[in-house]
């Protein structure tokens, strides 16, 4: 296997002179890592990535191009990888001087795309076999463009897929490709935002639309069996094409299109029949007849209907007219359809028990029903062309849409597949409107906007020009509501609460030296916030409000400097039960805190005072938080309040939170980052990271239901699958396994830092897998999270904020 090695760096099976077959032999089975790094002594990081067994055969692990892979397992095995479209290697284990059997598997030569390849293994152990199979993705080298366009086969291999598109205050279109499944409550034509000045909880009349195309006396349902392709739309709408069969051997071509029209709770639902000509065509000058029946309900977007109860209401709140109908459920909201041709004839009936599998999936009532009046019956030719103009009329916004005449050229598709154009194209959904400043929703189809999820996603933001003033409004807005060090985590509708979050007003910090470095001036900070305070005057009020501790319990440990943290007051805030409760002194807390005090050192008119305390956090996070091992960063020191961080307890969680040290400075060790790195490679998968590694640990973490009964097992919390009742299974997973995709890209960040230049091109290859989640879930974003088990199904929203701008954020630092 040495040998092996050396021949195929080489690309030769001749041995030269000065090779010693037993020396490299010995060096081997001594230690197959450092073997491997004798071979190209030149590279700065690792020439191998790590599969242990039985670990990662829960794990789709990553392999950047060149990179050797090294399986390692405590008991002997044979192993056998098999690459898509490629040749299989296999092997037999080796020992090596630690006790260890492992294996090596050559690096493949690897350009676009992305390859799946399996490992089949079989471990021999007490004359037993176990055998299992792994799963990696050999990486390319980057990715700098996406899907704009899905076909039939595709969508229905990869189903569920979702489509969304925002207005710019907090409604959105979301809906599956495959319409018109649905698999959420969520999944609707059209989730309002009534109120017209700030986000809030969505509202729900326009479901779904049903269509089927009559020629003569045959009627074919358009939905996935005749869809041909979906395609993104140049101006932000979606683009279903479909292929309809229409008797006697003959099809013609009908294309839907679906839009959220700009600031308003209006969407515009536009037909086109093609004008396609050929003998597997119906004759364009032949009509055929659209039948469009649209389902409606009148709900909270939490929540579901059922039919019970209004079925002998809602009938009577219809206003029909000759080409629509007004939908008037309750005094001050009204659903208007209205078509610009074609009739709409009354034929009320209800849809029961419409099957919602993701709520299922959550443990929720996975039913709901919808109502329809009716429907709409509307002729089309060739080129012949129709628009639907829906409209949720209120007292503040009593104007319905009128509908639009539509042309071949309203159902243009998008051309620009570059991988930034895209994300900013993602990025641009979450900035909307709060009264006369902007501010961030945190992830469609369910969250609004909060405090560290807006102020996250601000780092990225500020990395494209265009949204500068956007993140200026938002500063101003945060800085505003600071009080007493604290910020509120939750603005909800036109009120704020909840300021028990320790990182908000960190991550403030951070957002304003991003900007001020962007701008290459610190002329903002002058900018005025209230009663003659300036953004500067704002974040020395913090800082000396954490010193001096906050009313609900934030306060920075005199001895260490370092800040405790109450409970789930982190980005890890599980609450009944507290799934990661974090008490002490979590690691990005004492890492973005290093950061403020950095910065403020620079800025403040009295520096020193900041510069040291910054310089005695770094020491501390040195001393305290180092493993015993010295090679990762504690992710805690637990304690109750009023203990100091040197009398916390110590935990051995590995979670991703130790990678902010590296990435704000506070670790600027090359020996220990890289260690650091090291270790928490076990949480990747492709796009996302683990949030706690599959390994046992020494300091437990119980979670205990609401009745005091264990959920989880305290020496192994790692829970690999987010589904099922929230508080008993997805409360212990969110946060002890799940796989989130914002802090990935500082993963990649980080091992850019530690590795400069060869680093740079590692970072960039793991970074470009986040490209498989935005064409696999909702097409253009970024889930919220994953499984951390493989397959690694995306979870949660699937279009989260700080997800695609912290991607967009770290792809610019790595291409610029």
């Amino acid at each position: 296997m040495a040998l092996k090695c050396i021949a195929f760096l080489r690309r030769s099976v001749v041995l030269q002179p000065g090779d010693d077959q037993n020396a490299a032999a010995k060096a081997l089975l001594e230690s197959p890592e450092a073997y491997l790094k004798t071979l190209q002594p030149d590279l700065k990081d690792h020439p191998y990535v790590l599969w242990n067994w039985p670990e990662d055969a829960h794990r789709k692990v990553m392999v950047p191009p060149g990179k050797f892979i090294l399986a390692v397992a405590p008991f002997r095995f044979r192993a056998s990888l098999n690459i898509e479209n490629g040749n299989p290697q296999e092997h037999n284990s080796l020992v090596d001087a630690r006790g260890r059997h492992f294996a090596i598997f050559y690096p493949q030569t690897q350009e676009l795309p992305h390859k799946r390849a399996v490992i089949r293994f079989s471990a021999f152990s007490g004359g037993k076999v176990q055998r299992s199979e792994g799963h990696l993705l050999l990486l390319a080298p980057d990715i700098l463009a996406t899907a704009l366009s899905y076909s039939h086969d595709y969508i229905r291999k990869y189903a569920p897929l979702t489509c969304m598109q925002a207005n710019g205050r907090g409604a959105l279109m979301h809906l599956r490709l495959d319409q018109p499944d649905v698999s959420s409550r969520y999944d609707a034509v059209m989730l309002a935002n009534l109120s017209p000045d700030h986000p809030e909880d969505r509202h729900i009349m326009f479901r779904r639309l049903r269509v089927w195309v009559l020629h003569h006396a045959r009627t074919q349902e358009v939905s996935l069996v005749c869809l041909r392709n979906f395609e993104r739309a140049a101006d932000g709408g979606c683009i279903w094409n479909y292929h309809v069969p229409t008797g006697n051997g003959l099809y013609t071509d009908i294309s839907l299109k679906i839009e959220m029209v700009a600031g308003k709770n209006q969407t515009r639902v536009s037909f086109l029949r093609r004008d396609t000509h050929g003998r597997e065509y119906l004759e364009p000058e032949n009509p055929v007849k659209l039948i469009v029946r649209p389902d409606v309900e009148d709900r909270n977007f939490h929540y579901s209907t059922k039919a019970n109860g209004l079925e002998s209401v809602w009938p009577g709140k219809v206003n029909f007219r000759e080409r629509g109908f007004d939908f008037t459920p309750a005094p001050g909201r009204t659903l208007a359809l209205t078509a610009g041709s074609g009739r709409f004839i009354p034929a009320a009936e209800w849809n029961y028990m419409l099957w919602q599998p993701n709520e299922a999936a959550r443990g929720l009532d996975p039913y709901s029903d919808v109502y329809s009046p009716g429907y709409f019956e509307i002729s089309l030719t060739g080129g012949g062309s129709v628009q639907i103009a829906a409209s949720i009329l209120t007292d503040t916004e009593p104007d319905a849409l009128p509908p639009a005449k539509v042309t071949p050229a309203d159902f243009r598709a998008a051309t620009d597949s570059g991988i930034e154009t895209n994300m900013l194209d993602a990025m641009r959904a979450f900035v909307v409107k709060r009264g006369s400043l902007k501010t961030v929703i945190a992830g469609y189809p369910w969250f609004l906007d909060w405090g560290r999820d807006t102020l996250i996603a601000a780092r990225g933001l500020i990395a494209a020009r265009e949204f500068r003033n956007d993140v200026k409004a938002i500063i101003r807005q945060f800085a505003m509501f600071a009080d007493h060090g604290t910020i509120p985590n939750i603005i909800h509708g036109d009120t704020v609460g909840n300021r028990d979050t320790s990182d908000a007003q960190l991550w403030l910090f951070t957002a304003v030296e991003d900007l001020c470095k962007a701008e290459r001036s610190n002329n903002f900070l002058k900018t005025e916030v209230r009663s003659g305070k300036t953004i500067l005057d704002q974040l020395e009020e913090i800082a000396s409000d954490l010193i001096a501790g906050t009313p609900n319990g934030i306060k920075a440990d005199p001895e260490s400097g370092l800040v405790f943290s109450p409970p789930h007051f982190t980005w890890m805030d599980t609450n009944y039960p507290a799934g990661t409760p974090r008490e002490g002194y979590p690691i990005e807390i004492q890492a973005l805190w290093f950061a403020a005090l950095r910065f403020l050192s620079t800025v403040s008119a009295t520096p020193e005072r900041w510069k040291k305390l910054a310089e005695q956090v770094r020491n501390s996070i040195r001393t305290l938080f180092l493993s015993d091992d010295g090679k990762y960063l504690s992710d805690c020191l637990h304690c109750t309040a009023g203990t100091s961080a040197a009398r916390a307890v110590k935990d051995d969680h590995i979670r991703p939170n130790q990678i902010f040290a590296i990435t704000l400075g506070a670790i600027d060790d090359k020996e220990l980052g890289r260690s650091i790195l090291d270790a928490a490679a076990c949480l990747l998968i492709p796009g996302a990271i683990r949030s706690l590694a599959d390994k046992p640990t020494r300091y437990p973490l119980p979670v205990r239901g609401m009745n005091g009964n264990l959920l989880n097992d305290p020496s192994r919390p790692y829970w690999g699958h987010y589904e099922g009742d929230e508080d008993t299974r997805r409360k212990p997973a969110y946060h002890n396994g799940t796989a989130w995709t914002w802090p990935f890209p500082s993963y990649c960040e980080a091992y850019a830092m530690m590795y400069e230049k060869t680093g740079a091109a590692v970072a960039r290859s793991l970074l470009s897998s986040c490209e498989m989640i935005m064409r696999n879930g909702c097409v253009g974003q970024l889930a919220e999270i994953l499984d951390g088990d493989y397959p690694h199904t995306q979870r949660g929203c699937d279009a989260q904020a700080w997800g695609v701008t912290e991607y967009y954020r770290v792809w610019k630092l790595l291409h610029r």
